[in-house]
């Protein structure tokens, strides 16, 4: 079986119309894991290009983006940042929430 998601990305998974188990899982995981690095990389990609030489991304980690940036601008920045990650998916009709802080390095942050 051949299943293609909301952003076009494509599996095949033989195995699940034989109705495996592992199969379904698989499935069911990779389309929740797949369309959420889609959408976090799509939005890394509008903050990357919004914030040029102003503030840079230096950490990409699962559903976190850490950028860097003047202390006298990182309020401004964060804002940004979030009005730009919360902006609709097209094609995806549930709302994005997104947690932001600002810190002197992420180990600061909770």
């Amino acid at each position: 079986m051949l299943r293609t998601w909301i952003v076009g990305r494509r599996r095949f998974l033989p195995s699940i119309c034989q109705g495996s188990n592992e199969a379904r899982r698989k499935l069911i995981n990779h389309q929740v894991q797949s369309l959420a690095a889609d959408i976090v990389k799509s939005r890394l990609r509008k903050v990357y290009a919004s914030f040029r030489g102003v503030a840079d991304p230096v950490l990409f980690a699962h559903d976190e983006i850490v950028l860097e940036c003047a202390v006298d601008q990182a309020e401004e920045v964060m804002k940004k940042a979030v009005e730009i990650a919360e902006k609709p998916v097209k094609g995806f009709c549930v709302s994005l929430k997104v947690d932001a802080v600002v810190g002197r390095s992420w180990a600061d942050k909770p």
